[in-house]
C-alpha cells in the first residue's frame, strides 16, 4: 500500500513529487496489487501508468468529502480496501470514525504555553496539515512559532523546510522561528523571518523549551524527531504535562 507521496528523503527518492512517485512505483514487483491512498489526482494517474507498465495492478482509496481535511484519513480509509482485497469483512463506519478521532492533533498545554510535536511526520505536507488543524486556515489563523530541528544526514529535508518556512512567512502565518541541530546558521540565513539558533549539543532540552515557551506563541516542533535531543525534548514536554515524573507501574 502507498499511504501518500510526500517530499521526504529527497536526496534518495527525488526532489519532486513526480520523481518520488516514480521511485515508489518502480519498487513494485510484477503481479503485485497496489492500494494507493495518495489523494492527489495527477499523482494517482502517474502512479497508475507506472505501476501498470510493470505488470502490476492498482486501485485508488476513496476518502469521503467530510473526512478529506482530517489527518490520516487516507490511511484509515485504506484499511477497508485492504480487508476487501483479502476477502475479509470491512470495518464499520463507527470504527473508522473512532480511529480518525483518536489521531487528530491537539495542543499540549504546559505551564507557560502550548506545544505540539509535529516533527514526528518529517515532511512539509503533513506538517502543514497539522498546522491547519491546530490553528485554522483563514485570515484569523493563529501565528505559531516553529522549532525546526535539523539533521546533518537529511539535507534534502532541510532544503524543503527552508522553502516551507518561507511560504509561511510570505503568507503572514509566522513572524519568527527557532532552530536547532546541524547547520543552524545556514538555515537561519536562508529563511525570511528572524531565526533564533540553539546549540542543542551544549544546551539542555529543558532550557530550550523554556526559551520556546517564552515566545508567547504556540510552538510546533518540525522536521526531525529521530535524535537524542528531540527525544529529550519530548520527554521534557511529557514531564511538564504530568507535573512530575511518570508514576511507577503497578506490580
Amino acid at each position: 500500500m502507498f499511504c501518500n507521496v510526500r517530499q521526504d528523503h529527497n536526496d534518495t527518492l527525488g526532489k519532486r513529487r513526480q520523481t518520488i512517485a516514480r521511485s515508489f512505483a518502480r519498487s513494485v514487483p510484477e503481479g503485485c496489487h497496489v492500494i494507493n491512498a495518495e489523494q492527489h489526482g495527477v499523482i494517482h494517474e502517474y502512479l497508475t501508468e507506472e505501476v501498470e507498465a510493470r505488470g502490476a495492478t492498482i486501485e485508488q482509496v476513496d476518502v469521503p468529502d467530510h473526512h478529506r481535511d482530517l489527518i490520516g484519513a487516507e490511511t484509515v480509509h485504506a484499511l477497508n480496501h485492504i480487508l476487501t482485497h483479502l476477502d475479509e469483512p470491512p470495518l464499520p463506519d463507527a470504527e473508522l470514525q473512532r480511529m480518525l478521532d483518536t489521531i487528530q492533533p491537539e495542543w499540549v498545554d504546559l505551564p507557560g504555553g502550548r506545544v505540539f510535536n509535529g516533527a514526528k511526520v518529517n515532511e512539509i505536507e503533513s506538517t502543514e496539515l497539522f498546522r491547519r488543524q491546530l490553528v485554522g486556515t483563514g485570515d484569523d489563523a493563529e501565528l505559531v512559532c516553529p522549532f525546526v530541528f535539523l539533521r546533518h544526514d537529511r539535507r534534502g529535508r532541510t532544503a524543503s523546510f527552508v522553502e516551507y518556512i518561507n511560504i509561511l512567512a510570505d503568507r503572514g502565518l509566522i513572524d519568527r522561528l527557532h532552530v536547532g541541530g546541524s547547520y543552524t546558521g545556514v538555515f537561519a540565513r536562508r529563511v525570511d523571518v528572524p531565526a533564533t539558533a540553539h546549540d542543542t549539543d551544549a544546551t539542555s532540552a529543558s532550557e530550550v523549551l523554556d526559551r520556546l515557551l517564552a515566545t508567547d506563541q504556540p510552538v510546533i516542533f518540525m522536521a526531525n524527531t529521530v535524535h537524542p535531543f528531540m527525544r529529550d525534548l519530548a520527554d521534557e514536554v511529557a514531564f511538564r504535562e504530568r507535573g512530575g515524573p511518570a508514576p511507577l507501574p503497578d506490580y
